[in-house]
């Protein structure tokens, strides 16, 4: 067999692996108040839980010196919501809470994308100081993802970290 004809299979044989895109604008880390990892982790189980996974959803959090939002659409399981929402956590933010990974605070954006193009997670998170944090005083359906595509939410649901209590804002 040709080293020619080995490539492709070998290419074949790989493993695929799924990637967020992390982007942060101004790169700033503040420490105090809920840790900013639980704070998304906490966002993953509203989105993904029961039978929000298949909504359009749009998930916030704007508690202390950080604020969050999350956005989820056209997930065909809810096992892709699992994963999507993890991937976006453990490449752009850190793996457990207290282990952040600071470069990607204050404005970052974590993006996540299947091969199925509908499908779709996307999360921002924010310090105080951030001028992102005003947009989503409006509690309103739409989501402006990091490429400036406008998307409408079934659903905004605002999480509150001290008490745990998820709200239904708008639908």
């Amino acid at each position: 067999m040709r080293t020619s004809s080995l490539i492709p299979l070998l290419l074949a044989l790989l493993p695929l692996s799924n990637a967020a895109t992390c982007t942060s604008p101004n790169q700033v880390l503040l420490v105090s108040g809920p840790d900013p990892i639980q704070m998304m982790w906490s966002i993953r189980a509203v989105a993904c839980n029961g039978d929000n996974w298949w909504k359009s959803l749009k998930i916030t959090s704007n508690d202390g010196p950080y604020g969050a939002e999350a956005f989820t659409r056209n997930m065909v399981s809810q096992q892709n919501c699992w994963d999507s929402t993890e991937q976006i956590i453990t490449q752009c933010m850190g793996d457990q809470p207290g282990n952040q990974w600071p470069n990607y605070f204050n404005g970052g954006w974590y993006e996540y994308k299947w091969t199925n193009e509908d499908e779709y997670t996307e999360a921002w998170f924010w310090n105080i100081n951030s001028s992102k944090r005003d947009v989503i005083e409006a509690r309103d359906k739409t989501f402006v993802s990091q490429k400036g595509e406008v998307f409408e939410a079934d659903e905004v649901l605002e999480l509150d970290m001290t008490t745990g209590a998820v709200t239904t804002v708008a639908k």
